[in-house]
């Protein structure tokens, strides 16, 4: 699940507590990486449960020090990657026209972010018909198209914010709000404080 994607998950009440971890792995290798395995968007990988002993591992290497713990941790996510592909691939069947369609859609919405994004134009991207592609992309990822839409510019803009460089008209304009009041309202919506209060509080000093 790459960190600028917003996601949804859910339990089954039958199951009882249980607990969630987590790994933030990102950056241009990542994303070329994730290409490559085809494993880029937010989706399921189903029955992947050689993977659990390596997460342990990670884990556990996580609380060392020093290059020769970063580069056995970089290691074992390769490993984990090569278990993901491997397990789609077994579990590959016509469903994933599905993904596929809600990663050609997702591939475009980042690619256009700082562009006007209508419904027409991501379905069609999808190649589906709007109607068929709202029902699907909400079913793929638990967002409707346009809330997906708003998640990722803003989360695109609190990465901008951080990394400083951009005023905050400049950020608003290359996530899609290209008037600067419409971005601080939507920012503020969702996030409860301005562009400028957020910038303060979290950019690069």
């Amino acid at each position: 699940m790459p960190k600028d994607q917003p996601y949804r998950y859910h339990t089954d009440v039958e199951t009882g507590y249980w607990e969630g971890r987590w790994i933030e792995y990102d950056g241009a290798w990542a994303r070329m990486l994730w290409n490559m395995t085809h494993l880029n968007g937010v989706f399921e990988v189903p029955h992947c449960t050689e993977a659990g002993r390596d997460y342990d591992h990670i884990f556990s290497k996580l609380q060392s020090h020093g290059n020769e713990a970063a580069h056995e941790t970089s290691a074992l996510l390769w490993q984990i990657f090569a278990h993901a592909e491997a397990a789609l691939r077994r579990t590959s069947r016509p469903a994933n026209s599905a993904q596929e369609a809600v990663a050609r859609a997702q591939q475009f919405i980042q690619e256009h972010l700082a562009q006007s994004i209508a419904l027409e134009d991501i379905a069609r991207a999808a190649r589906l018909s709007p109607f068929h592609f709202s029902r699907t992309f909400r079913k793929a990822s638990g967002f409707s198209p346009a809330a997906y839409v708003r998640s990722l510019r803003i989360s695109r803009a609190q990465e901008l914010l951080r990394q400083g460089g951009l005023s905050v008209k400049e950020v608003g304009a290359a996530v899609g709000y290209p008037v600067v009041q419409h971005f601080s309202a939507a920012f503020r919506h969702a996030t409860g404080m301005s562009p400028s209060t957020f910038m303060h509080r979290h950019g690069t000093r």
